[in-house]
């Protein structure tokens, strides 16, 4: 058999070193197999761990290995959030498809630093309420040991910096906390709009960090009393509509589309099952086999639940072993037992929110309990019934259903 294995060592990035300024760079993985050559197609896929706690998932597919292969995978930077410390763990053969001598030699993670050359505020804190009528502002190094640069601050009233309030000033330092106190007493109860940028060289352009704050005397605490402060704020169903300073609902529909496979039989093909909404989508499953995947989207955010956030209902993606998650489906194997349990997970979903159930290389109908096939009757199918492994390749039929529980 073949048995592929990584570790640590064997992944690293290209370049060396990552900086901001690039828009992307490759994750570099050495895949050694010490097993058996053979030519059928893997996975690898890499899970990042952004320094905000958030992750990201990539996959490739690589073509069979004979001995030891490289492979590069592109990574976007993140200007917004890639900064810092991002976590790399790398799984091959992530979907389970090749047979090996061990699985336990698959995963491996190591940490890889993007350096920047921007600079952050930190100081008055985002939103903060300050007590004083001078300010120094203080703003920090992405990268601590950079060398002496020039950087720029400005205050103004306004967060597009042309009111005659505007204060701006340069500070030649090297890395670390850079402080500027501007020639400004702070007019009580107002919002102050502040930001902060390496000065660019040439015909570069400015990399602006921004930041707020209300200064009210003697007073302390957290506010976002201007309509500006509330633009970095995440909207769900909500417009933030700046020209008017109104909070507006969001009425534009969104597409929801599902591509199904019947007997999908390599990696290619299980990535390309999948489903979208709008920008959001998922693919593939947990592991190769026969599944029926579920999807509960709330009506009102049109987020469909995440499989670790629901406790155990029975489906085997809390979180998957193969590729980790949290993912925007429930996986219930195509077995009685399972089904049974896709049973009780459809008469736990809400009326009123959205179901979506597709099946993964196949749905194996002639497995179906009357309890399952009962739970989608209430839904609305009507022909679940028909559906068997009996006609020629039945077992293989792809098959989606979708539905809003309640409406009959």
């Amino acid at each position: 058999l073949p048995d592929l294995t990584i570790n640590n060592s064997s992944i690293s990035s290209v370049p060396q070193i990552v900086t901001s300024e690039s828009d992307s760079f490759y994750v570099k993985t050495i895949v050694t197999n010490i097993g058996k050559a053979f030519v059928d197609t893997f996975a690898l896929n890499i899970t990042r761990t952004f320094p905000d706690g958030t992750t990201e998932n990539y996959t490739d597919f690589v073509y069979g290995c004979y001995y030891k292969d490289t492979v590069l995978t592109k990574i976007p930077v993140n200007y917004l959030k890639g900064s810092g410390i991002n976590n790399f763990c790398v799984k091959v053969d992530a979907y389970d498809s090749i047979p090996e001598l061990s699985e336990t030699n698959n995963y491996a993670c190591t940490n890889i630093t993007i350096r920047s050359n921007d600079l952050f505020p930190i100081y008055p804190y985002e939103y903060a309420i300050f007590p004083n009528n001078t300010v120094t502002l203080k703003a920090s190094t992405g990268y601590p040991f950079v060398g002496t640069q020039t950087y720029i601050f400005e205050i103004d009233t306004t967060d597009l910096f042309n009111s005659a309030e505007k204060k701006s000033g340069n500070v030649v330092q090297s890395g670390g906390v850079i402080e500027w106190q501007p020639p400004l007493i702070l007019t009580d109860s107002t919002v102050y709009f502040w930001r902060v940028s390496p000065v660019p060289q040439g015909s570069q352009p400015y990399t602006w960090k921004e930041s707020s704050f209300i200064y009210i005397n003697g007073k302390t605490g957290w506010s976002q009393a201007h309509f500006f402060q509330y633009k970095k704020d995440g909207f769900q169903s909500i417009d933030y509509n700046r020209p008017n300073r109104t909070f507006d609902f969001v009425t534009a529909p969104k597409q929801l589309r599902v591509h199904d496979i019947g007997s999908a039989n390599n990696d290619v093909e299980y990535n390309e099952i999948g489903y979208f909404i709008g920008a959001l989508n998922a693919h593939t499953s947990c592991g190769p086999g026969y599944a029926v995947l579920a999807v509960v989207i709330d009506p009102t955010t049109l987020i469909p639940w995440k499989s670790t956030e629901h406790g155990d209902l029975g489906h085997i993606n809390n979180p998957c072993s193969t590729h980790g998650g949290p993912n925007n489906y429930f996986v219930f194997p195509a077995d009685t037992s399972h089904l049974e349990s896709l049973a009780n997970f459809i008469n736990l979903v809400p009326n009123g929110f959205y179901f979506l159930a597709y099946t993964f290389r196949s749905g194996n109908f002639n497995s179906w309990p009357e309890s399952a096939k009962a739970a989608f009757d209430n839904l609305g199918t009507n022909n679940i019934r028909n559906l068997s492994d009996d006609v020629p390749n039945g077992n293989n039929i792809p098959y989606v259903f979708f539905a809003k529980k309640g409406d009959l």
